[in-house]
């Protein structure tokens, strides 16, 4: 028996090869059975499936580029769009996500795309940017702007109302959760907040005392972050606020323990539980 497959308006999926610029619309024979309006597929052209064994980067010579696709299903139709986007499979997936109507995706970068010199995984620069993409038209997908955030993105998330997107970095020195404002197709300024100043921090002899945030999800209701610390075990949730029209962070309940390495995490529909897994 065959069931629908999605159920969300749009879905967001990361995955390690790219693939050519075409823009088409054409029938699909499931497109009937997916009740999503739109699915975003980001992927990584620098790395091939032999990367993560050799550190060698796809050879310059194959074209691939990284890149973000969209497929828009309407009347049983599915209209391609592709984009030029910068982003790194050595991250979680949940460095894209779409806006709630669907019509912007956000995207970041934890490595930057490989440069004029350089074929090894070692070569790429650190990723430093968050991108708007425009999805409005779904056969032309379209850069609406980028904001410069710490290095080393790790994931993002996006406010339900669509208005804010909180990042988490782990640059050497500390993991850091990022509240950029957008609206009417531009970033704002980016509010940085150190985890240390907020009560997660470490003695382990790595870096950032041994702290890596992983993770970065809103609550339904648009007050609140979880964060995912998963060399620590733990989760701790945060209050987003305001501060002389600029966010503010504070603490917001406890700091959970739980099972080793919670790499992901997801509030529920209702905002009443957050789950993670080891």
């Amino acid at each position: 028996m065959i069931r629908p497959v999605l159920s969300f308006t749009a879905l967001s999926i990361a995955l390690s090869a790219a693939a050519p610029s075409v823009t088409a619309a054409q029938p699909l024979d499931l497109a009937g059975r997916i009740s999503a309006s739109r699915i975003a597929v980001i992927s990584d052209g620098d790395f091939s499936a032999q990367t993560y064994a050799t550190g060698r980067l796809s050879p310059r010579e194959s074209g691939f580029r990284d890149m973000l696709t969209v497929l828009s299903i309407a009347d049983g139709k599915v209209v391609k769009g592709t984009i030029a986007v910068s982003n790194s499979v050595t991250a979680a997936p949940e460095i894209l996500q779409l806006t709630k109507d669907g019509q912007t995706a956000f995207v970041t970068e934890r490595l930057g795309e490989r440069e004029a010199a350089g074929d090894t995984v070692k070569d790429l620069p650190p990723g430093r940017h968050l991108f708007a993409v425009d999805l409005s038209d779904g056969a032309t997908p379209r850069l609406a702007d980028t904001a410069e955030i710490a290095a080393f993105p790790e994931a993002l998330s996006v406010s339900p109302d669509g208005r804010r997107v909180a990042v988490v970095s782990n640059t050497p020195e500390a993991s850091l959760v990022q509240i950029i404002g957008y609206a009417d197709g531009r970033f704002g300024p980016v509010a940085r907040f150190d985890l240390a100043d907020l009560g997660i921090s470490g003695s382990a002899a790595t870096p950032r005392g041994g702290v890596t945030a992983t993770n970065v999800h809103w609550h339904p209701g648009g007050r609140f972050i979880a964060v995912n610390i998963n060399t620590q075990n733990r989760v701790a949730f945060f209050a987003v606020g305001e501060e002389n029209g600029a966010p503010r962070l504070r603490p917001w309940g406890n700091i959970v323990n739980v099972g080793a390495d919670p790499f992901v995490g997801r509030f529920t529909p209702d905002g009443r539980h957050y789950l993670t897994s080891n």
